[in-house]
Protein backbone atom coordinates (compact mmCIF):
# COMPACT_ATOMS: atom_id res chain seq x y z
CA UNK A 1 0.00 0.00 0.00
CA UNK A 2 1.45 3.37 -1.01
CA UNK A 3 1.63 6.31 1.38
CA UNK A 4 -1.11 7.98 -0.67
CA UNK A 5 -3.35 4.92 -0.29
CA UNK A 6 -2.59 4.85 3.44
CA UNK A 7 -3.70 8.45 3.82
CA UNK A 8 -6.96 7.69 2.02
CA UNK A 9 -7.52 4.61 4.19
CA UNK A 10 -6.88 6.55 7.40
CA UNK A 11 -9.21 9.31 6.25
CA UNK A 12 -12.01 6.82 5.60
CA UNK A 13 -11.47 5.19 9.00
CA UNK A 14 -11.69 8.56 10.78
CA UNK A 15 -14.90 9.31 8.90
CA UNK A 16 -16.43 5.99 9.93
CA UNK A 17 -15.46 6.56 13.58
CA UNK A 18 -17.11 9.99 13.49
CA UNK A 19 -20.37 8.54 12.18
CA UNK A 20 -20.31 5.72 14.75
CA UNK A 21 -19.88 8.25 17.57
CA UNK A 22 -22.69 10.34 16.09
CA UNK A 23 -25.03 7.33 16.05
CA UNK A 24 -24.23 6.54 19.67
CA UNK A 25 -25.03 10.15 20.61
CA UNK A 26 -28.38 10.05 18.80
CA UNK A 27 -29.27 6.74 20.46
CA UNK A 28 -28.31 8.03 23.90
CA UNK A 29 -30.23 11.26 23.56
CA UNK A 30 -33.20 9.55 21.94
CA UNK A 31 -33.67 7.11 24.81
CA UNK A 32 -32.21 8.93 27.78
CA UNK A 33 -33.09 12.58 27.34
CA UNK A 34 -35.96 12.46 29.86
CA UNK A 35 -33.23 12.78 32.50
CA UNK A 36 -32.21 16.14 31.06
CA UNK A 37 -35.77 17.21 30.30
CA UNK A 38 -36.81 17.03 33.97
CA UNK A 39 -33.95 19.36 34.87
CA UNK A 40 -34.11 21.91 32.09
CA UNK A 41 -37.75 22.59 31.25
CA UNK A 42 -39.15 25.19 33.61
CA UNK A 43 -42.87 24.58 33.62
CA UNK A 44 -45.03 22.91 31.01
CA UNK A 45 -46.05 25.45 28.41
CA UNK A 46 -47.93 24.44 25.28
CA UNK A 47 -44.87 23.41 23.28
CA UNK A 48 -43.64 21.15 26.09
CA UNK A 49 -47.05 19.54 26.48
CA UNK A 50 -47.30 19.00 22.71
CA UNK A 51 -43.94 17.24 22.59
CA UNK A 52 -44.86 15.02 25.55
CA UNK A 53 -48.27 14.10 24.10
CA UNK A 54 -46.66 13.19 20.80
CA UNK A 55 -43.88 11.21 22.46
CA UNK A 56 -46.37 9.21 24.54
CA UNK A 57 -48.93 8.66 21.77
CA UNK A 58 -47.57 9.27 18.25
CA UNK A 59 -50.40 9.59 15.73
CA UNK A 60 -51.61 12.10 13.14
CA UNK A 61 -53.57 14.10 15.74
CA UNK A 62 -50.71 14.56 18.22
CA UNK A 63 -48.28 15.12 15.35
CA UNK A 64 -50.49 17.86 13.90
CA UNK A 65 -50.85 19.55 17.30
CA UNK A 66 -47.08 19.57 17.78
CA UNK A 67 -46.70 20.82 14.21
CA UNK A 68 -48.92 23.82 15.00
CA UNK A 69 -47.09 24.72 18.23
CA UNK A 70 -43.52 24.49 16.92
CA UNK A 71 -41.78 27.89 16.88
CA UNK A 72 -40.95 29.73 13.69
CA UNK A 73 -37.52 31.18 13.04
CA UNK A 74 -38.46 34.60 14.38
CA UNK A 75 -40.82 33.54 17.15
CA UNK A 76 -40.30 34.42 20.79
CA UNK A 77 -40.56 31.20 22.79
CA UNK A 78 -40.26 30.57 26.51
CA UNK A 79 -37.85 27.68 26.20
CA UNK A 80 -34.12 28.10 25.82
CA UNK A 81 -32.27 26.48 22.93
CA UNK A 82 -31.17 23.67 25.24
CA UNK A 83 -34.74 23.02 26.38
CA UNK A 84 -36.00 22.79 22.80
CA UNK A 85 -33.12 20.47 21.87
CA UNK A 86 -33.96 18.18 24.79
CA UNK A 87 -37.61 18.05 23.78
CA UNK A 88 -36.62 17.24 20.21
CA UNK A 89 -34.13 14.53 21.17
CA UNK A 90 -36.60 12.87 23.49
CA UNK A 91 -39.09 12.53 20.63
CA UNK A 92 -36.65 11.64 17.83
CA UNK A 93 -36.80 7.84 18.05
CA UNK A 94 -40.60 8.01 18.28
CA UNK A 95 -40.71 10.21 15.17
CA UNK A 96 -38.35 7.90 13.28
CA UNK A 97 -40.62 4.92 13.94
CA UNK A 98 -43.70 6.98 13.05
CA UNK A 99 -42.11 8.02 9.75
CA UNK A 100 -41.54 4.37 8.87
CA UNK A 101 -45.34 4.07 8.54
CA UNK A 102 -45.40 6.76 5.82
CA UNK A 103 -48.35 8.50 7.50
CA UNK A 104 -49.05 12.10 6.50
CA UNK A 105 -48.87 13.52 10.02
CA UNK A 106 -45.40 12.09 10.56
CA UNK A 107 -44.10 13.42 7.24
CA UNK A 108 -45.47 16.93 7.81
CA UNK A 109 -44.10 17.03 11.36
CA UNK A 110 -40.67 15.89 10.22
CA UNK A 111 -40.47 18.68 7.64
CA UNK A 112 -41.70 21.24 10.17
CA UNK A 113 -38.95 20.21 12.60
CA UNK A 114 -36.35 21.57 10.18
CA UNK A 115 -37.27 24.97 11.58
CA UNK A 116 -35.65 24.12 14.94
CA UNK A 117 -32.81 21.77 13.92
CA UNK A 118 -29.23 22.43 12.89
CA UNK A 119 -26.14 20.54 11.74
CA UNK A 120 -26.10 16.89 12.77
CA UNK A 121 -29.73 17.14 13.93
CA UNK A 122 -30.80 18.05 10.40
CA UNK A 123 -28.82 15.17 8.90
CA UNK A 124 -30.46 12.70 11.29
CA UNK A 125 -33.87 14.12 10.38
CA UNK A 126 -33.15 13.76 6.65
CA UNK A 127 -32.13 10.12 7.14
CA UNK A 128 -35.32 9.49 9.11
CA UNK A 129 -37.49 10.97 6.33
CA UNK A 130 -35.70 9.08 3.53
CA UNK A 131 -37.71 5.80 3.76
CA UNK A 132 -40.88 7.76 2.93
CA UNK A 133 -39.56 8.20 -0.62
CA UNK A 134 -40.31 4.49 -1.05
CA UNK A 135 -43.27 4.14 1.34
CA UNK A 136 -45.35 7.18 0.35
CA UNK A 137 -43.62 9.11 -2.45
CA UNK A 138 -46.77 11.03 -3.40
CA UNK A 139 -47.31 12.62 0.00
CA UNK A 140 -43.59 13.12 0.48
CA UNK A 141 -43.68 15.40 -2.58
CA UNK A 142 -46.83 17.13 -1.32
CA UNK A 143 -45.13 17.94 1.98
CA UNK A 144 -41.82 18.84 0.36
CA UNK A 145 -43.65 21.28 -1.90
CA UNK A 146 -45.21 22.93 1.16
CA UNK A 147 -42.04 23.00 3.25
CA UNK A 148 -39.35 23.65 0.62
CA UNK A 149 -38.52 26.90 2.42
CA UNK A 150 -37.27 24.84 5.39
CA UNK A 151 -34.97 22.36 3.63
CA UNK A 152 -33.47 22.30 0.16
CA UNK A 153 -34.36 19.49 -2.23
CA UNK A 154 -30.65 18.88 -2.88
CA UNK A 155 -29.95 18.35 0.81
CA UNK A 156 -32.98 16.13 1.32
CA UNK A 157 -32.31 13.90 -1.69
CA UNK A 158 -28.53 13.91 -1.77
CA UNK A 159 -27.79 13.01 1.86
CA UNK A 160 -28.31 9.25 1.55
CA UNK A 161 -27.41 8.13 5.08
CA UNK A 162 -24.74 6.31 7.04
CA UNK A 163 -25.27 2.91 5.46
CA UNK A 164 -24.22 4.30 2.07
CA UNK A 165 -21.04 6.05 3.18
CA UNK A 166 -18.01 5.10 1.06
CA UNK A 167 -19.99 2.53 -0.96
CA UNK A 168 -20.52 3.88 -4.46
CA UNK A 169 -22.40 0.81 -5.69
CA UNK A 170 -24.95 1.07 -2.87
CA UNK A 171 -25.27 4.81 -3.36
CA UNK A 172 -26.11 4.39 -7.05
CA UNK A 173 -28.53 1.56 -6.29
CA UNK A 174 -30.40 3.68 -3.75
CA UNK A 175 -30.51 6.62 -6.17
CA UNK A 176 -32.01 4.33 -8.82
CA UNK A 177 -34.59 3.00 -6.33
CA UNK A 178 -35.58 6.54 -5.36
CA UNK A 179 -36.00 7.55 -8.99
CA UNK A 180 -38.21 4.50 -9.63
CA UNK A 181 -40.35 5.38 -6.60
CA UNK A 182 -40.80 8.96 -7.77
CA UNK A 183 -41.67 7.84 -11.29
CA UNK A 184 -44.79 6.21 -9.82
CA UNK A 185 -46.15 9.63 -8.79
CA UNK A 186 -48.62 10.76 -11.46
CA UNK A 187 -50.51 13.57 -9.74
CA UNK A 188 -50.51 16.47 -12.27
CA UNK A 189 -49.98 19.03 -9.52
CA UNK A 190 -46.78 17.26 -8.45
CA UNK A 191 -45.18 16.62 -11.85
CA UNK A 192 -42.96 19.68 -11.74
CA UNK A 193 -41.48 18.96 -8.31
CA UNK A 194 -41.30 15.24 -9.13
CA UNK A 195 -39.28 15.94 -12.27
CA UNK A 196 -37.00 18.34 -10.40
CA UNK A 197 -36.33 15.72 -7.72
CA UNK A 198 -35.63 13.05 -10.34
CA UNK A 199 -33.16 15.40 -12.03
CA UNK A 200 -31.36 16.08 -8.74
CA UNK A 201 -31.10 12.36 -8.02
CA UNK A 202 -29.91 11.57 -11.54
CA UNK A 203 -27.09 14.07 -11.15
CA UNK A 204 -26.04 12.36 -7.90
CA UNK A 205 -25.59 9.08 -9.76
CA UNK A 206 -21.95 8.24 -10.51
CA UNK A 207 -22.94 7.58 -14.12
CA UNK A 208 -24.82 10.85 -14.28
CA UNK A 209 -24.47 11.33 -18.04
CA UNK A 210 -26.09 7.97 -18.79
CA UNK A 211 -28.76 8.57 -16.21
CA UNK A 212 -29.65 11.97 -17.58
CA UNK A 213 -30.35 10.27 -20.90
CA UNK A 214 -32.42 7.63 -19.08
CA UNK A 215 -34.68 10.25 -17.49
CA UNK A 216 -34.65 12.55 -20.50
CA UNK A 217 -38.36 11.95 -21.06
CA UNK A 218 -38.95 14.33 -18.14
CA UNK A 219 -37.15 17.14 -19.99
CA UNK A 220 -34.78 17.63 -17.08
CA UNK A 221 -31.76 19.80 -17.61
CA UNK A 222 -28.46 18.48 -16.34
CA UNK A 223 -27.90 21.85 -14.70
CA UNK A 224 -30.55 21.05 -12.06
Amino acid sequence: MTSFDSRIFLGLMRRRLFFLKFLKLIAFLGFGSSFFLKRTVSGENELTRSFIRYRDNPNDDTAYHLYKTLPLYNSNVKQSRQEIDNLYYQSFIVLKNHLATGLKGAIDLAFRLFSITYGAERSALIWAIAPCIHINPTYLLVSLKTHSHLVSKEMLLGNLGLEFVDNIALQDLEIERRILSLENVNDPSLLRIRNECIGILANKHHDACDYMMEVGKYNISKSL
